[in-house]
């Protein structure tokens, strides 16, 4: 029996022993975990789903407005199988910019998912008042950067002057949810200056024209003063001018020309062009 004691103490010493291994063990892990998310929790970097929502402390985001901004790119990420994403930051790190880090992120960086179509991602860096708006390689052919992409800057851009950081996040994901419909339905990128009317201007300045003959010509009709002239002697008294001396008198100058020297231009090449990633941003 006392063989069978020693046997029993020297299995549950064995036990707690298993036991404080692995609570340091998962303490070790979780300190590892912690330095590569940069001591983020799951309030300051989530993921709805397919999409990147990265808030950084002190970047004031409603929280339902956050969620509802989560559900609405995971939506737009599975319906047209790319990835947009939104990312805060307090500021750009020094020797970097928002150019480059917002490229790098929509190119695969930081282990950011790649839609079969491309990825997008809009940058924020709040206290340096730095933005861009980054797409990959691919879907820069579906919003290239000096139509689709400005398009999304003029419409974020006032709300960002204004901190309104949740609803410029917002407006970037319907801006872009419509161009890609836009793309799905047309076949060709959305381009804003397509929705102007040729004809409907042409009809509009006919009818301002129109318009502005017919009110000058009653307001003429309504000076009694006033009457239509011929000539231009009808304005003067007969008899109230006599020309007594007519005299014409030329200047003659020589001169010589030289064409300017035109500077040779460089060549530039588009992001939209080359198969890099696109974008535009800058300050706000």
């Amino acid at each position: 029996m006392k063989r069978q004691s020693g046997k029993i103490n020297l299995f549950f010493l064995m036990m707690v022993c298993a036991a404080f291994v692995f609570a340091i063990a998962s303490t070790a892990m979780a300190s590892v975990a912690e330095q590569m998310t940069g001591g983020k929790t799951p309030a300051t970097s989530a993921r709805g789903g397919n999409a990147l929502v990265s808030v950084a402390p002190g970047v004031n985001i409603d929280a339902k407005l956050r969620s509802d901004l989560e559900k609405k790119l995971a939506a737009i990420n599975a319906k047209y199988d790319v990835h947009v994403g939104v990312v805060f930051m307090d500021r750009v790190p020094g020797g970097s910019t928002a150019e480059q880090l917002a490229k790098g992120i929509a190119e695969g960086g930081n282990g950011y998912e790649q839609g079969s179509r491309g990825s997008m991602v809009l940058l924020v860096a709040v206290n340096s008042r730095d933005y861009y708006v980054a797409t990959g390689r691919y879907l820069n052919k579906i919003i290239p950067s000096k139509t689709g992409v400005k398009h999304i800057q003029d419409e974020i851009l006032p709300l960002l002057k204004d901190n309104k950081f949740g609803e410029a996040a917002m407006k970037f994901a319907d801006t872009a949810e419509m161009e890609l419909a836009y793309y799905e339905k047309k076949g060709e990128p959305y381009d804003p200056a397509s929705g102007f009317n040729m004809m409907a201007a042409l009809a509009a300045l006919a009818v301002a024209a129109l318009t502005w003959y017919g009110v000058r010509s009653y307001l003429i009709g309504q000076m009694s003063n006033v009457q239509e002239a011929a000539a231009a002697d009808e304005y003067l008294e007969d008899g109230s001018f006599s020309l007594t001396h007519e005299e014409d008198t030329f200047l003659y100058t020589d001169v010589t020309s030289v064409p300017k020297s035109k500077p040779s231009s460089g060549s530039s090449s588009s992001s939209d062009d080359s198969g890099s990633s696109g974008g535009g941003g800058g300050k706000f």
